[in-house]
């Protein structure tokens, strides 16, 4: 009786050691990303030259990245690309950083009409998207420090459903052999059935 009374306290310790263990590895793998922790968004500012562009001449982008305390962020790999007002640029142009913080390129618009200005800042916490509708003609829009928002990929769906399973089914393995050590070194000499403590075997010759 004594072996199984200390057993059970033993067991149900580890248990719920493994059991919290899951549950932190769950709330670590469904917790923000490292983009999230800023908000999950990067703060751009576009400025054009000439500032209202023209059919078929090139004009040169400026893009200013900046976090949320407006310093600017240096390293990032920026691109843009123009398509119909509704559609995806096909290809994306890739930018150069002048200063940091600071990124230049050229981009042209097709002909007079509504065009989408797509563009995309790839950092190592993530890849950041985003864009602006661009009137080309007369009274079009003229582009001088316009602010835009380039938000996290990852937001926009999840990773593979498997993963959380795979890793708390790996978690809770590992858990349950913790568990086991945890039965083992509790129990002692006397938890092992083939060989009676001394009080079980004064026990049973009636001592």
């Amino acid at each position: 009786m004594q072996v199984k009374a200390r057993r059970r306290p033993a067991l149900a310790r580890a248990l719920a050691l493994s059991l919290a263990v899951a549950v932190a590895a769950v709330a670590v793998l469904l917790g923000p990303t490292p983009a999230r922790a800023h908000h999950g968004e990067v703060a751009v500012f576009l400025t054009m030259d000439p500032a209202r562009p023209e059919p078929g001449r090139p004009v040169l982008l400026t893009v200013e990245a900046l976090d949320p305390y407006n310093n600017p962020i240096p390293g990032l790999q920026v691109q843009a690309g123009v398509a119909p007002a509704g559609q995806r640029p096909g290809t994306l142009t890739p930018f150069r950083e002048v200063t940091p913080g600071r990124y230049q390129g050229e981009v042209t618009f097709p002909a007079e009409g509504s065009w989408w200005l797509a563009l995309a800042a790839a950092a190592p916490v993530g890849r950041f998207l985003g864009g602006v509708l661009v009137t080309v003609g007369p009274g079009g829009d003229t582009i001088a420090g316009l602010g835009v928002s380039l938000h996290a990929e990852e937001e926009g769906g999840r990773g593979p459903a498997w993963l959380p399973i795979a890793a708390v089914a790996a978690v809770w393995v590992i858990g349950a052999g913790l568990g086991y050590w945890w039965i083992r070194r509790s129990a002692g000499p006397a938890g092992n059935p083939g060989h009676p403590g001394p009080h079980r075997a004064g026990a049973e010759h009636g001592g």
